[in-house]
């Protein structure tokens, strides 16, 4: 494929008496800047192909994630649906980018006309809101699921937290995006009167908040993996596969640094490489989202490359398959016909055992449930005391029952049973083969 044409200069017209002095003296600095460089560069291929793959690789992954529910039989949460709203401002920053690159992204500004510029330079704003809307959608997602892998008051409020930091940061990047120059038409019409906002102020506010609450949700479920009573190279591969998606704040990091290179002295060049990385930080978001619900088709790949003498690999990605105590990595699991809060300690193919709660009683905490492996033998003794008691009716409510009217003998006694409930959890080491003499 033969590279293309190169673009001829543009001359402006900086003698136009019908123009204003401050816009001719503007046309002079583009004359300028456009002498110094070399038109034949163009990175307009580059970003084409970089948005579009990176907008694919980041479907395929979302697909994957529902084929991992349906095998896992799991309903659809919020996080799921989150993700899908990420990935539809994905391609709408995709259509966005390749509409800058119809208008001249890749090029250097001495290629465009003024026009081609203002047009360039008004389309961008729409570019970056839709930028950090896309970043804000995937870290919620992932901090929904966490709170459907991980029940827990203290993720519940580390995901509040940072859910709620990073919806605010969407929010004022969108008003500073919109706002950036004042008067707004500064912003394609440079030489009116007025300020803007210092870009190298703007891009480490939109950056560093972003990479921080990267970081800060990543190690949200860290202290509750590590405490997982399960062997260490589980709780290794666990740990592993949630900060796999740690590879986003690595994206973010390099993006900042490439917006660096922004230059107002020449918009479409300075600014397509950036654009592109607008797209591969949003599909790495999205990616690492997605890789911690894919257990279901990692395990059943695993099983069916190296499957086991007992007919399956017992894997940190194992996870019920009639009734669910509580699952891992992949969601809530299956749904079950009892819908009680009772044991359900021998569920055929459960890995994992789990006391339940009570919602009723507030002084119990979410954080005291403690997971513990099948291979544990656990065991709950429940012992209920039951002894009557009468009950006393003060000499005013003497003769008449809750609704006002008399008691009779076919009213309710007022004798009352008074119950305590012991329950012990024991656990212990249980053989997998037991011995026969």
């Amino acid at each position: 494929m033969s590279p293309p044409p190169t673009p001829t200069p543009v001359v402006y017209p900086v003698d136009d008496t019908s123009r204003s002095d401050a816009e001719r003296d503007y046309l002079r600095q583009l004359t300028e800047f456009a002498s110094k460089q070399n038109l034949a560069e163009d990175t307009r291929g580059y970003v084409r192909d970089v948005t579009i793959a990176f907008t694919v690789f980041a479907a395929v992954f979302v697909l994957l994630r529902f084929v991992a529910r349906y095998r896992q039989g799991s309903r659809v949460g919020t996080d799921d649906y989150l993700i899908i709203a990420a990935l539809v401002v994905l391609i709408g920053n995709m259509a966005m980018n390749l509409v800058l690159i119809g208008q001249g992204l890749g090029l250097h500004s001495g290629a465009l006309t003024l026009p081609q510029l203002q047009k360039l330079n008004e389309t961008l704003v729409g570019a970056e809101i839709i930028y950090v809307t896309g970043v804000n959608l995937y870290k919620l997602s992932l901090l929904f699921f966490y709170f459907r892998v991980f029940p827990v008051r203290s993720v519940r409020l580390g995901g509040y937290i940072c859910g709620g930091v990073s919806t605010a940061w969407n929010i004022a990047c969108i008003l500073a995006a919109t706002w950036q120059c004042t008067p707004r038409e500064r912003l394609w019409m440079p030489w009116l009167p007025g300020t803007c906002i210092n870009l190298f102020l703007t891009q480490l506010c939109i950056s560093i908040p972003s990479i921080l609450c990267d970081i800060a949700i990543l190690c949200l479920p860290m202290p509750h993996v590590i405490r997982l009573k399960t062997n260490l190279w589980q709780r290794i591969l666990l740990m592993f596969i949630f900060l796999l998606g740690s590879y986003v704040v690595f994206t973010s990091i390099y993006r900042f640094r490439v917006y660096l290179s922004y230059t107002t002295d020449d918009v479409p060049w300075s600014l397509a490489d950036g654009c592109a990385w607008n797209i591969i930080e949003i599909s790495s978001g999205i990616v690492s989202a997605c890789l911690p619900t894919l257990g279901p088709l990692v395990r059943d790949l695993w099983s069916s490359a190296w499957p086991s003498s007992n007919g399956g690999s017992k894997t940190a990605f194992s996870q019920p398959k009639g009734g669910s105590a509580i699952v891992t990595i992949g969601g809530t699991g299956r749904k079950t016909t009892n819908s009680s809060n009772a044991l359900n300690l021998n569920a055929k193919g459960s890995q994992w055992n789990r006391l339940t709660e009570s919602d009723e009683d507030p002084s119990h905490s979410r954080d005291d449930l403690e997971l513990v492996p099948k291979h544990l033998a656990g065991r709950v003794e429940v012992t209920v005391h039951a002894s009557p008691s009468r009950g006393r009716r003060s000499d005013e409510g003497r003769g008449k029952g809750s609704s006002g009217r008399e008691d009779t003998d076919d009213d309710f006694p007022m004798d009352v049973i008074r119950q305590r409930t012991d329950v012990e959890w024991r656990v212990e080491e249980r053989d997998p083969a037991p011995r026969r003499d």
